[in-house]
């Protein structure tokens, strides 16, 4: 669990960098005008609300099922940070993160599905925004449904029918910020 920090606390952290907490609780430069620091700023080009939604809608377009499982392939190649959270997402109490190299199989009981099913959309999401590679398919998949996610695309696979696929597609196209009816009244 992270620590919470008073004001003074942090300033003991912050002053030895050269940065305080600001009035608006904004850390900023102790010592330097605004006007007196360079800054660049950098848009990815991808909102992650619809990102975030999209994964949401993607998810959902699979059939229930008891379970899922979430496999990443062997050209995931993702940074320590990018690694860490998506380990921290897939941590358990008794074992801990998982390396994601070496680990690459993983099951979701999805007894409950809104639990297990808002932690691999999250994941989706991740995956998506990292550009990584994984591959989601359920219990019910009796036509071979799955995604797979792949430098920050999505595939719908099936031996049968893309029904449901289409239709995620076509509610999310029709109204990007609106959630599946699985994932409504969260807030």
């Amino acid at each position: 669990m992270p620590k919470i920090l008073t004001p003074a606390q942090a300033m003991e952290h912050l002053a030895p960098l050269g940065l305080s907490v600001g009035d608006w609780n904004e850390i900023k430069d102790l010592n330097v005008h605004p006007d007196e620091y360079r800054w660049q700023q950098f848009r990815p080009g991808r909102d992650v609300n619809l990102l975030h939604n999209f994964a949401l809608w993607a998810l959902s377009s699979l059939p229930s099922g008891e379970w899922k499982i979430l496999q990443f392939d062997n050209s995931t190649a993702l940074g320590e940070v990018e690694h860490a959270l998506i380990g921290k997402f897939l941590a358990s109490p008794d074992v801990g993160a998982p390396d994601i190299h070496r680990e690459k199989t993983f099951l979701f009981d999805c007894q409950e599905p809104i639990v297990g099913d808002i932690l691999i959309a999250n994941l989706i999401f991740l995956v998506l925004m990292f550009e990584g590679h994984a591959y989601v398919t359920s219990s019910e998949s009796r036509n071979g449904e799955r995604l797979a996610i792949q430098d920050g695309f999505v595939d719908f696979l099936s031996r049968g029918n893309f029904d449901g696929w289409q239709r995620s597609i076509e509610n999310f196209e029709r109204d990007p910020m609106r959630r599946p009816s699985s994932f409504q009244g969260l807030e």
